[in-house]
């Protein structure tokens, strides 16, 4: 059958990815060498130092795990596998080496060289990678690629040891920098990290390599020296850069990470994860993954019981094999309207290959029709959905047409040192070829926005078909500020005398704009849950800050017992990136299994400078509805008794306190809202009383809650009237 929808577009600017994957499935992906790290702090021998800085946290990130291998550096390791197989090389240099170290005469320069030329990752951590390279009598070609290829100017060595006594110095991470995400880094010195106490990093330091950036180089920096010995420090001086280079990317830091208190060496944990991430953004999935040309299709306008045709492309953007067992329609909105004709059934992709799904569209009435398209598949990512689309019209258009979203496309906000591409589309919605004669980018003359690749024209886009473009935005004012450009089209198409007009906005965020993560609340009490029941609460996330907020990880803490009964649910611990002033509700689930109170911390690391290691706790309890009569609870502290219970009118509240403190005595609805206060105020030990009428409230479960010294004693309340 023909084909209708060929998007041979879409393939080169979503799926540009050479071919050739057969790897198995338990091959490596990402090599770190263990070999240059000499272990010692000072005198003392740290003999796993090297998995304390860097191996333990990149094993314990379940994306890695599975793909990264540690060896030495040497022709043992190279013969085993040629480096430019893997797709991130991990070079922690320690405190001597240079990038001319070698070992079995092979320079880690030329490996480095090699990965990136191959189109691979690169990671540098080092104390002495630019010393060795820039001193005098230095190595020259090291010193060449860190000029030309990261764009660095040397500064030279700040002195920390200096009159006997160690100085520490502060880092600053670029906040929304895919690399050092936000993250601040308090370095040989102590630190005290949330009242939690003062620590020392693993190893002190009696100098440290700093630099900045050449003018026009195409390096981005990512951490920055704010403070040395208490001291402010106003100048650009920087210990961490990154480079792109088509898909090649290396990034370096200038220090150990054991240089940081050990609060905030898992700062620099995060970043070299990122660093991973970043490096493989464009690399194909170590697993089958699927993706979709587009989350949706529009089939325009058909004439009632006429036909129209488009095909859905997905792609195996991995590298094991992926089999799609079935594609159908949902027939849930409009059944009979969408029909697959073509590539519904099972099929295997090898990595990288793509699938059409023949799609058509067959209305019986003037109207708009929806339906959707489910692929059902063993990707990593699982099943996914495409929405479709048409509209049963009176009228056929005979000729080109040319169409383009009427909605502004929005980049966000985007902080400065950093750019985003995205695809813009031109749909042909006629039944002859369109024909794009000129392309063309306007904005404020700054050229913030721009062809991520070349365009040429002409270009043909076949009936029911669309052509996508690439453009990229780039802020360029350090002090952040709105952006607003406009693809102007001309075309053969008989409407609107062939011409559109996309209008692309975007946000630039100041250079030192950080994000600000708050939370509706400080803590989460639940109340009173029966056993087995669920109660939903929601915990709203906001960012107060100037930049985006990512939310890297969000983790429940505390007894295993415990923290089994909360559960974030209907996917809400997903956080997109959320721009300043966004919000995000997260869905907490409280099921109590036994009569017990609970007690559980949501622990949720941000890229948020000061509170980027946030922690909520929520507390609930369970009880067994069958002990509602007589009614009674408590413990050392308070017990609580009411009669009678249920109740009809008023009850008599009883209650006894073993040790004298403040004591806040109240009645709640279901929902934890107040519904009575009883009392407030410092009560000696001994036994009191209090009333309260059931009348003044509605039929219920109510519950009556006592906080003392830090203990909390809840007793359930019947109302029957």
């Amino acid at each position: 059958m023909t084909r209708f929808f060929r998007i041979f577009v879409f393939l080169s600017l979503i799926f540009s990815v050479s071919v050739g994957y057969s790897q198995s499935a338990d091959e490596k992906y990402y090599i770190v060498f263990t070999n240059f790290e000499d272990q010692m702090a000072g005198d003392v021998e740290i003999t796993n130092l090297f998995d304390l800085c860097y191996w333990d946290k990149l094993t314990e990130d379940v994306g890695l795990r599975k793909y990264i291998v540690k060896r030495p550096f040497g022709a043992a390791t190279f013969a085993e596998k040629d480096i430019t197989e893997y797709d991130v090389a991990v070079f922690p240099m320690g405190v001597t080496k240079g990038l001319d170290a070698s070992v079995d005469g092979i320079k880690v320069l030329t490996k480095i060289k090699q990965m990136l030329d191959a189109q691979k990752g690169v990671l540098i951590i080092g104390n002495a990678v630019l010393y060795e390279a820039f001193k005098s009598g230095g190595d020259i070609q090291s010193r060449k690629f860190l000029e030309d290829f990261l764009g660095i100017n040397y500064l030279g060595r700040l002195q920390l040891l200096q009159s006997g006594t160690f100085h520490g110095f502060k880092i600053w991470g670029y906040e929304g920098d895919p690399v050092s995400a936000g993250f601040d880094k308090a370095c040989n010195m102590s630190y005290n990290h949330n009242n939690g106490g003062f620590r020392d990093p693993m190893r002190w330091y009696p100098s440290v390599d700093v630099f900045n950036i050449k003018e026009g180089s195409e390096a981005r920096q990512f951490d920055r020296v704010t403070e040395f010995a208490g001291n402010p420090v106003e100048d650009s001086v920087f210990t961490g850069v990154r480079r792109e280079n088509g898909k090649a990317r290396c990034a370096l830091w200038s220090v150990n990470f054991d240089i940081a208190n050990t609060w905030h060496t898992w700062h620099f944990n995060v970043a070299l994860i990122n660093g991973i991430y970043w490096c493989v953004q464009d690399q194909p999935h170590p697993e089958q993954k699927i993706v979709a040309e587009n989350a949706s299709y529009d089939f325009g306008k058909i004439e009632p019981n006429q036909h129209g045709f488009l095909a859905a492309a997905v792609q195996n953007y991995g590298r094991q094999k992926l089999t799609i067992t079935k594609s159908e329609i949902a027939n849930f909105v409009d059944p009979d309207a969408f029909f697959i004709t073509e590539g519904g059934g099972q099929v295997i992709l090898e990595p990288l290959d793509v699938h059409y799904i023949n799609l058509k569209f067959s209305p019986t009435e003037p109207r708009a029709y929806s339906e959707s398209l489910d692929i059902f598949s063993d990707a990593i990512n699982g099943n996914i959905t495409i929405d479709l689309y048409g509209e049963g019209g009176d009228q056929v258009f005979h000729g080109p047409k040319i169409q383009v979203s009427d909605l502004p496309v929005d980049y966000g906000t985007i902080p400065y040192g950093s750019s985003l591409s995205r695809n813009l589309a031109i749909t042909n919605t006629g039944n002859i070829a369109l024909v794009i004669e000129t392309l063309k980018i306007e904005d404020d003359g700054d050229g913030h926005f721009t062809w991520t690749e070349t365009v040429k024209v002409p270009i043909t886009v076949q009936a029911g078909t669309t052509q996508y473009i690439k453009v990229k935005f780039t802020p360029s004012n350090e002090l952040g500020g709105s952006y607003e450009g406009r693809i102007e089209v001309t075309s053969n198409g008989l409407n609107n005398q062939g011409k559109a007009t996309i209008i692309v906005k975007a946000k630039g965020a100041p250079r030192d704009a950080t994000s600000g993560i708050s939370f509706s609340t400080d803590e989460f009490d639940f109340g009173p849950v029966a056993m087995g029941s669920d109660a939903d609460e929601s915990l709203y996330i906001t960012n107060s800050g100037q930049n985006n907020l990512n939310i890297f990880q969000t983790k429940w803490d505390g007894d295993p017992e415990n923290k089994a009964q909360f559960k974030i649910i209907d996917g809400s611990e997903v956080v997109p990136t959320l721009e300043p002033g966004n919000v995000h509700e997260m869905k907490i689930r409280f099921t109590p299994l036994l009569a017990k109170n609970y007690i559980a911390s949501l622990k949720i690391v941000s890229n948020d400078p000061v509170n980027g290691n946030a922690t909520i706790p929520f507390m609930g309890a369970g009880y067994d509805p069958a002990t509602v009569e007589p009614g009674a609870s408590g413990n050392a502290e308070l017990s609580i008794k009411a009669s009678p219970n249920p109740v009809e009118g008023n009850t008599r509240l009883t209650y006894n306190v073993g040790k004298a403190g403040w004591l806040d005595l109240m009645v709640i609805d279901s929902q934890g809202k107040i519904v009575k206060q009883l009392f407030q105020g410092f009560v000696n030990e001994g036994e009191f009383h209090a009333s309260f009428e059931g009348a003044e409230v509605a039929s219920g479960i109510y519950y009556v809650i006592g906080k003392i010294n830090g203990k909390v004693t809840r007793m359930p309340l019947m109302i029957l009237k």
